[in-house]
């Protein structure tokens, strides 16, 4: 959910507001009026505004996506590249990884 409130734009994050995104105030052109001067409509800037957000938030999710996927492939890709003795060894660190995933996740359900 956001909220646009005196140029800021703010999203609730971990139950209160973070700001994401300052507004700056658009040129007025020397005509003055908002007809003249080549000023945009306050939906225009709304509109530039959102799509703005909207290209930010889907970049910081695909860079937070990208690091999480690394990190876990890291993971795997250590255990594949062990020589366990046995069966036993290799259920250990798959135990272990996924382990780790629980608690990242209890941890992160925590903070909401």
């Amino acid at each position: 959910m956001s909220l646009i409130s005196g140029g800021v734009v703010f999203s609730w994050l971990h139950n209160r507001p973070s700001v994401i995104y300052r507004v700056r105030k658009p040129f007025r052109g020397s005509g003055g009026e908002h007809g003249q001067g080549g000023c945009m409509s306050e939906k225009d800037q709304q509109a530039v505004l959102l799509k703005e957000i909207q290209t930010r938030f889907e970049r910081k999710l695909k860079e937070s996506e990208i690091a999480l996927l690394e990190h876990w492939k890291e993971q795997v890709d250590r255990v594949a590249s062990m020589k366990p003795e046995g069966v036993a060894a290799l259920q250990q660190q798959v135990r272990k990884i996924s382990e780790m995933m629980a608690n990242r996740i209890r941890i992160l359900k925590r903070e909401d």
